[in-house]
């Protein structure tokens, strides 16, 4: 038996377990039963082998997104959605920074998809959440005429062409987006819209998977779906399975293959070209891997270049920056909206809130505007107390994010062609970023202000050769006079009152020796302050999205003074408010 065993493919032995691991699905048919195993299902009894066969995506003849779509695309995202539906691609692998999450909702818009589901990673369920809204503000109201099904759900009907779509037949509903967040009861499904969750929730949640499922959804969306890489994981299976219960499937990821090239065939067997392109799951690992002597699969490395050809040319639509910088401003910014832990940041909201009420229980009376302003601009600590609080509480999903990104570099010559900077403003978080993302990525350097002048200068050499992937930096003491034009890419894990601070940290990628478009995205999370940063900016610097700089050198909220001091007096002017509701009620 033990001979038998190692000459399995894809075997692995447990050391702690002191068992051997087979793959079945990477067997022959009739080998167990041949080599004298009986193979039980679930239910105990000998199972019978089942194949089959899962349905490729059906290339249609016009693809145009709607003119109600609710965000900006480029050229390139437009040809994206074109490629993925006119070709019947289903796999999404354009380098990070180019909108795969627009791409992918844009051509959500073109099936005109009634029911879509989108499994993501947890951090960034509030950045689909955002954009979903957006995209379809503005769709029309379509219509249910399906009856229910003895199981309790509405069938979908198959997608209407585009100019079907107004038709009112039936009940009307609008597009919802519904979110399912770990830790909080499972919201109902909408007849028509978008649900969101993570995909860690449909791995630990098979009844979830089951409602989702019997949904009937028209499209389902995995993003980052490398991370179902492994075949029998429960991630994995639970993303088939959900993979299988949709009529199509757009799977997206910037680098969906880490190390092996049977990583894909998770991704393959959900968007349904396993099977046609590559003959089924056991041929594709056969014909690109192969078994070492102990027992690991490793790539077939004569045979990749015909793989890859065969991805771009069936499967795949994958560009990068390079190629369309035709279609990149010099610089360009995007807002992603993180998923967090809340409760940090609400006790910082709840200990200002209590400073607030010691205060007016001090005072004994109503204060006057004037003092109200005066206590705000004495208080203007506890603001960075609360943005220090957000900023610490997307440390843990941005190094996530960061790591993910860091991943897509090709690194020619053994060298980071794509390096990272990213900005904060508050010490802690430089710091607590610059403890949690070398835990992911080695080589990570940070430039704050107690970095001494000879060790910055050391750390911008070598980040300029291409020897650090990820600069971490203080907006305040890094924004000027350093040059970073190795990186093209810029993360701000917190922003700053002041645009001028953010133009020149931004600069010191987007400037004379830059070769390439840079890429600014700036990550925030609802709930905290970075919704009123956010809001001031775009109000007083003309800012897109989140942070296009205007003319101003300094945001200034109002005429009282500084921004801080408006969050606060608008804080107090809430807790007066509060008391006096509360007093009318005794």
């Amino acid at each position: 038996m033990r001979e038998w065993v190692r000459s399995v493919p894809g075997r692995r032995w447990e050391k702690n377990k002191k068992t051997w691991i087979v793959d079945a699905g990477l067997l022959a048919p009739g080998t167990l039963t041949s080599a004298g195993f009986v193979v039980l299902g679930p239910d105990g009894r000998p199972a019978k082998r089942t194949v089959r066969k899962k349905t490729s995506p059906t290339a249609l003849a016009n693809v145009n997104v709607p003119h109600w779509f609710g965000l900006d695309l480029y050229g390139f995202q437009r040809t994206g959605v074109e490629r993925l539906l006119g070709e019947a691609r289903g796999l999404l692998a354009d380098e990070p920074g180019l909108g795969k999450t627009r791409t992918a909702l844009a051509a959500a818009a073109a099936l005109s998809a009634r029911r879509i589901v989108v499994a993501a990673p947890a951090s960034v369920l509030a950045h689909w959440e955002s954009e979903s809204k957006a995209a379809f503000a503005r769709a029309p109201r379509l219509s249910i005429a399906a009856e229910p099904s003895a199981a309790g759900a509405v069938p979908s009907p198959p997608p209407p062409e585009a100019s079907q779509i107004q038709q009112a037949d039936g009940s009307s509903t609008g597009y919802r987006v519904i979110v399912a967040r770990p830790g909080r009861k499972e919201p109902e499904l909408p007849d028509i819209g978008i649900v969101v969750c993570s995909d860690s929730m449909l791995a630990a949640r098979p009844a979830l998977v089951e409602r989702l499922c019997a949904w009937a959804p028209d499209l389902f969306i995995y993003d980052e779906v490398h991370r179902a890489k492994t075949w029998a994981s429960k991630r994995s299976v639970a993303a088939r399975h959900l993979a299988d219960a949709s009529r199509r499937t757009l799977a997206l990821s910037g680098t969906p293959v880490f190390a092996r090239p049977d990583e894909l065939v998770p991704a393959l067997e959900m968007t349904g070209h396993l099977d046609e392109f590559f003959g089924g799951r056991r041929a594709f690992v056969e014909r690109y891997c192969y078994t070492d002597a102990y027992g690991q699969l490793r790539p077939r490395k004569a045979r990749l270049s015909e793989l890859h050809s065969k991805l771009e040319q069936s499967v795949w639509v994958r560009r990068l920056k390079a190629d369309v910088l035709q279609d990149l401003p010099p610089k360009s910014r995007q807002v992603t909206w993180l998923d967090i832990d809340p409760r940090p940041v609400k006790a910082a909201h709840s200990t200002v809130n209590e400073k607030i009420d010691r205060w007016l229980s001090d005072l004994e009376r109503q204060p006057t505007e004037d003092e109200m302003w005066a206590w705000c601009h004495e208080s203007l600590p506890l603001v960075s107390d609360m943005r220090k609080a957000a900023g610490l509480a997307k440390v843990g999903p941005l190094s996530e994010m960061i790591a993910d990104f860091v991943a897509c570099d090709s690194r020619p010559e053994g060298k980071w062609d794509r390096p990272l900077v990213v900005w904060a403003h508050h010490a802690a978080v430089v710091d607590a970023l610059a403890r949690a993302v070398p835990s992911l990525i080695g080589g990570t350097q940070v430039i704050s202000g107690a970095t001494p002048v000879k060790r910055r200068n050391e750390i911008v050499e070598r980040f300029q050769v291409g020897l650090v992937p990820v600069l971490i930096c203080s907006i305040t003491a890094a924004g000027v006079g350093i040059t970073l034009t190795r990186s093209a890419d810029v993360i701000f894990a917190e922003v700053d009152w002041t645009p001028a601070l953010l133009a020149q940290a931004e600069d010191r990628c987007a400037r004379i020796g830059q070769t390439r478009p840079v890429q600014v995205t700036t990550v925030m999370a609802h709930g905290t302050l970075d919704e009123t940063v956010a809001r001031v900016l775009a109000n007083k610097a003309e800012v897109l999205g989140a942070m296009m700089v205007g003319g101003d050198n300094e945001v200034v909220a109002g005429e009282r003074g500084s921004p801080a001091a408006w969050v606060l007096h608008r804080m107090v002017k809430e807790r007066l408010r509060q008391r006096r509701a509360a007093s009318r009620h005794r």
